[in-house]
Formats: structure tokens, sequence, C-alpha cells
């Protein structure tokens, strides 16, 4: 596995062995849970890998080539994101688990990061992805391999799934864009920016009052017009923030 990292990744000098290798180990732990639960998604707590005791490292190299092989994932216990993440990538061929880590007004952007989850496939194709130490400082002894990279720009819709009143579950949607940046210097773990199509102020006041959630999921192309097909189908609640694109057939009428 290692040896498939380093024709996969550019393997940064100054990951030493034993890092790489036990956040290796961890990721073949967590295939084996993947394959033999027959999991479509995952999630786990960092303060119980911390709490513990017998994994010294967070297993963040394992999520992010996982997500990239289509399996769902999101942090911090988010089942019910991790299960978005999963149905965005089948609909959508790949997605990627979005928290929202900070606002750029500047540039009417949101910020996604995170402790060192991402999908790397979905990276910038100019700039190699790189495998870099990242002390993360939660429950982290030994700091984890983590793959370094910033997401290409393109077309995408951010999209948020929670349970809301009576126990329905409620599916938010955005299209917008992910903008063209340059890695942020000093930021190891995977991180990019999405644009909402309406003036961002807007969009988080809206989203924040549609019952919007710290995690998300995002996919690249326009997926509003199946997405409200696929909360029709499920008796989801649904609300699309913004304009929808007219490249996709309309969807069955639901709650926009």
């Amino acid at each position: 596995m290692v040896d498939d990292d380093r024709r996969l990744f550019d393997v940064d000098p100054g990951l030493r062995a034993h890092e790489h290798e036990l956040s290796s180990r961890l990721e073949h732990a967590l295939r084996a849970i993947v394959r033999d639960h027959r999991l479509d998604a995952f999630t786990f707590h960092f303060t119980a890998v911390a709490d513990d005791g017998r994994i010294r490292t967070l297993p963040v190299l394992g999520a992010s080539k996982l997500l990239a092989e289509g399996v769902g994932y999101a942090g911090e216990g988010d089942v019910t994101c991790a299960a978005l993440v999963t149905v965005l990538a089948r609909l959508a061929g790949e997605s990627e688990f979005f928290e929202t880590w900070g606002l750029d007004f500047a540039s009417g952007s949101i910020m996604k990061n995170h402790m060192g989850e991402g999908n790397y496939r979905l990276a910038r194709k100019d700039l190699p992805v790189k495998l870099v130490r990242a002390p993360i400082g939660l429950g982290d002894e030994v700091a984890p391999a983590v793959p370094r990279m910033v997401m290409r720009p393109g077309e995408a819709t951010l999209t948020n799934l929670t349970t809301g009143r009576g126990g329905v579950l409620k599916l938010t949607v955005c299209e917008g864009a992910v903008p063209e940046m340059a890695p942020i210097a000093g930021v190891l773990t995977p991180h990019g920016k999405f644009t909402p199509s309406i003036p961002l102020k807007e969009f988080l006041e809206r989203f924040a009052l549609a019952g919007g959630s710290h995690h998300s999921a995002l996919a690249y192309g326009r997926w509003a017009r199946s997405l409200g097909r696929l909360a029709w189908i499920m008796g989801w609640e649904f609300e699309c923030i913004g304009p929808v694109s007219a490249s996709q057939p309309p969807a069955r009428r639901n709650s926009w």
C-alpha cells in the first residue's frame, strides 16, 4: 500500500516512513471494516479515536482514498451526511464531503476544509497531489499522512441533508461553482471553495432559514433538478436555493 501511494501521490520527503506505514495500517483496517460489513458509507468520531488509546493517528488517508472510490464519508459521526455523500456519488459519478470551514466575503465563496479527508480525484489536474505529514492535534500521537490538494474549478452543486420536524428528512440544494484557486500556504489538508449562484450573504440567510447543517456533500455539475426528483421519490422535503440550471429535464413538482 505504501508503494502504491508512492505511485499515486507526490510523497513529501518530510513524511516519515513510520508515519506513512501507520496511516496505511489504519487504511487497511478501514477497508476490512467496509468490506466485512458491506458498507456504502462510514463515519467516525475523532474524540473516540483519541480516547481509545490503541489508535495512534487519525485514519484520514484511508478515508480519503475510500472517498475517491465512491464510499461515502463524513466527519464527526455524521451518519446522515455520510449517506448523502454516497447518494451524490451514485448520481454524479463522484462526490466530496464538504464542511463549511470559513467564509470568503471578498470572493463570495465558502471554504471547504477539514481534518485531512478529501477526494483526491477532484484535485486540480495541473498540480500534483502531495502526500504530507499534517499534525492535527486531536488524538494523533503520530502525524497522519494527508493528501494535500486543492479542488479543481468547475460548475458544482452543494447538497445538504438534515432531519426536520417529525423526523422528516429535508434536502437543501444550491447550484454554483468551484472557483479556480491556488493552494493556500500553510493549509496541508484538502481544501477548496464553493461559490453559490446567488450573493453569499443571501445564500447564508436562506441556507440558515432552510435548516442547513454544518456538513454537506458536493458534486461537480448541476444536479438540482435530479436531486429534486430524488427527494420526491424518497418523500423528503426539498428546497433549492437560487436559480436552477435548465440543462436537465424538469423534476416532478415538489416544494420548489
